[in-house]
């Protein structure tokens, strides 16, 4: 991936979305900023110091504030990988499972 970008924070590192309800935007500068995607969307939750957090306007998140360009470089075809004899361990894996084994 060569590059992310939002509209209004520019150039992105990363997005984090782990947090239930709020993605926080590392931006390429090293700052932060954590934007509510739940209750009160587009609420500014964190941010750090000197983001300029009253310039971000709520209202992005209604239309297509979360839009997000991203750039990738070249691709290599990668071949698939080696299945030959998989239907036959998938078939010995579960006759395994369904016959029933020694008693206790």
């Amino acid at each position: 991936m060569e590059s992310i970008e939002h509209e209004y924070f520019g150039a992105v590192v990363e997005v984090d979305t782990r947090p239930f309800g709020q993605y926080t935007f590392t931006l390429a500068d090293g700052q932060w900023v954590t934007i509510e995607a739940e209750e009160g969307l587009g609420t500014v939750n964190g941010a750090s110091p000197g983001f300029p957090v009253a310039d971000c306007d709520p209202a992005w998140a209604h239309d297509d504030g979360w839009a997000l360009v991203v750039t990738l470089s070249a691709i290599e075809r990668v071949p698939p990988p080696d299945r030959s004899g998989s239907r036959e361990r998938l078939k010995s894996h579960f006759r395994d499972l369904l016959e029933p084994g020694p008693q206790d």
